[in-house]
């Protein structure tokens, strides 16, 4: 089965555990059409390269330029790849994309025949100005199926009007990547870890409170982070004469995070439902709204579950699907609770070795990417077979 995956530069760092798994996969032979990324990104493609797994890359005018992925147009050379041949054409992308358009409007016209799917990660309906959402209505039309992670991103896809064929695939993590130490050891004072972005749906100020909530506390939190709040959240820190007890780090690539996650006892991820713009770079682009944002699934979770780690997650958006009984869940935007549950594993230790335990399970036995990839070779079988 010859495959091909749309993944631009911006997002290819991110899935490249993914993309691997999908190419060790015996009955599939994977291209991947992507632009120029970062210094991560282009090490990536050459470590797909290095496993067979061959990469074309078009030159672009990139999403970065804007602010926004969705305005990523790809260069000249589509329409040769797609007569190349494929059975099935996979994006890891937004179905409102000008890239996704871009594939979409080569497949129909020079090879019709062809499976189109696309991955779903909407958890709010967002409603974009022209000609985004034009994109968004075609590609609706376009795909044999569309792959959302739970069911609120299904609901998402009904009410824009989507009529089409739906599985439920989550998330994953690469689990030759992510494992946990053979020397890890719970640490003193003990130590909690956060990953994202410096931004307010992050729940980055509910978890400040809570820190002010425990400051008399044996504790210390490491932020691996970045963001347009930074310098305004370390300000309130010191403040709240709390910063002793933070220290923040740049965004690592994804290939180094497991060592930070085995370095850790315990993941928080405190994101919470808020309105959020990002602004045009380019005064001429579209106009966006503030948006609704929750979080779609919390990937590093999982990641920090792989690595044997206690993770505690807010109520919003699918985290607490994620979780399971296998980790502490608090409501979000609700500094007590979370403080109360970064307490219990403060002061509890037997609690720590039971959530462990779980966690460590529960990512194997749902959440590897090598099982993730066999669902979606499963789905693309089925749907060529049903082409005839």
């Amino acid at each position: 089965m010859k495959v091909l995956i749309v993944c631009s530069g911006d997002w290819l760092e991110r899935w490249a555990s993914f993309i691997e798994a999908i190419g060790e996969k015996d009955s599939v032979e994977l291209t991947v059409a992507t632009t120029k990324g970062n210094s991560f990104t282009m090490d990536r493609i050459q470590k797909l390269n290095e496993v067979g797994i061959k990469t074309v890359m078009f030159k672009s005018i990139p999403g970065k330029w804007t602010g926004f992925e969705a305005s990523t147009v790809y260069g000249k050379g589509i329409g040769n790849l797609i007569r190349s041949g494929f059975d099935a054409v996979h994006f890891i992308a937004e179905a409102s994309y000008i890239g996704t358009y871009q594939f979409l409007r080569s497949i129909r016209k020079l090879a019709p025949e062809t499976v189109t799917t696309i991955r779903a990660a909407q958890n709010v309906v967002k409603h974009f100005p022209y000609p985004f959402k034009k994109i968004e209505e075609y590609s609706y039309q376009q795909f044999d199926a569309i792959i959302p992670l739970f069911k609120d991103q299904e609901q998402v896809l009904r009410q824009k009007g989507y009529l089409g064929k739906t599985y439920f695939i989550g998330n994953g993590f690469d689990h030759h990547l992510f494992r946990p130490s053979e020397t890890a050891v719970r640490n003193e004072p003990y130590h909690f870890g956060f990953v994202g972005y410096f931004e307010h749906y992050k729940g980055i100020y509910t978890l400040l409170n809570a820190l002010k909530i425990l400051e008399n506390e044996n504790f210390k939190l490491t932020m691996i982070a970045k963001g347009n709040e930074k310098e305004q959240f370390l300000q309130q820190a010191e403040k709240m004469n709390i910063q002793d007890k933070i220290h923040v780090q740049d965004l690592i690539p994804q290939t180094r995070l497991p060592e930070f996650l085995n370095q850790i006892d315990a993941l928080i991820l405190p994101s919470e439902e808020a309105y959020y713009l990002r602004k045009n770079k380019l005064k001429f682009m579209p106009k966006f709204k503030p948006h609704l944002v929750k979080e779609q699934f919390g990937r590093v979770l999982v990641e920090a579950m792989a690595c044997r780690k206690v993770v505690i997650g807010s109520t919003c958006g699918g985290i607490p699907q994620v979780i399971g009984d296998a980790g502490l869940i608090f409501r979000q935007k609700n500094p007590k609770e979370l403080a109360a549950k970064m307490k219990l594993l403060i002061d509890d230790e037997q609690l720590n070795e039971i959530l462990q335990a779980k966690a460590y399970e529960k990512a194997n036995t749902d959440y590897t990417w090598d099982k993730i990839a066999s669902k979606y070779v499963g789905v693309w079988e089925e749907l060529i077979q049903k082409r005839g």
